[in-house]
């Protein structure tokens, strides 16, 4: 994940880079394992995220932290309440684009950079998780 290569087809030439990435599982199959990685570095870790190297990067990393901590715990509620009550109509909407967002990062090694436009997505369905996890707790105002 941290080598450079440096390839000798424009990154147009998609069938090139296909038969390269088979090439590449056909040597080491375990780059399918590793590649499972790149999944949590849309959310916190990701050092090579270009705002990690300016002058406020430790208000940045206190920042991603919080942030992640936050989608991560909201999302894990949404996904239990999810399967508890299952519904196609919300799935597609709300599950389905996440899901492809770490389809994408599982394949193409993608990082925080990426998951930004998905926040739309993604802090909506943190917040419902985690109001779902306060309704379910004994002293809140629903019981």
């Amino acid at each position: 994940m941290k080598e450079a290569k440096q390839w000798d087809r424009p990154f147009i030439h998609a069938g090139y880079y296909w038969r390269q990435g088979f090439a590449c599982i056909g040597e080491d199959p375990f780059v399918l394992v590793q590649s499972l990685e790149s999944i949590p570095y849309l959310f916190v870790g990701n050092a090579t995220w270009p705002l990690m190297f300016k002058p406020n990067t430790a208000k940045l990393r206190l920042f991603e932290l919080l942030l992640s901590l936050f989608l991560i715990c909201g999302l894990a509620a949404y996904w239990r309440d999810s399967f508890r009550s299952f519904n196609v109509e919300r799935f597609l909407v709300w599950a389905l684009p996440i899901l492809a967002l770490f389809l994408c990062s599982y394949i193409f090694k993608a990082e925080v950079r990426y998951r930004v436009p998905f926040d739309i997505w993604l802090i909506p369905m943190a917040v419902f998780g985690w109001s779902r996890l306060a309704a379910a707790h004994p002293s809140s105002p629903a019981h």
